[in-house]
């Protein structure tokens, strides 16, 4: 299987956040002596979108204070410097986040 990303900018820090947020939850998971499982990379990556969307906003904020529109589609989608797979990095958030949701969902639907 091969993957291929592409990004602009800073937007490679995507992937860092992603790999380092399931590293720390693991690691917290083996701290607190709770079981093992997909579960918990599921709540990592909504740790990680979180992540992402506040370092995003900040490294795109001279680029987002140039859109003059308050419309939901102009916010999440202009030309920012810093991209993740051509959305800017706090937009690409989004997608984590519903990955997160799809990780846990198929992890509650092999329990039942």
């Amino acid at each position: 299987m091969i993957y291929v990303a592409w990004w602009t900018g800073r937007g490679y820090s995507t992937i860092l956040i992603v790999v380092a947020s399931m590293v720390l939850f693991e690691v917290a998971r083996a701290a607190l002596n709770l079981p093992e499982g997909m579960w918990v990379f599921g709540v990592a990556m909504f740790g990680a979108a979180a992540a992402n969307w506040l370092i995003g906003r900040k490294l795109n904020r001279k680029s987002r204070a140039k859109v003059r529109s308050n419309r939901l589609r102009n916010r999440l989608l202009y030309r920012a410097r810093h991209k993740f797979m051509s959305l800017p990095m706090e937009s690409f958030s989004i997608v984590i986040a519903l990955a997160g949701v799809a990780v846990l969902l198929t992890t509650a639907l092999q329990h039942l």
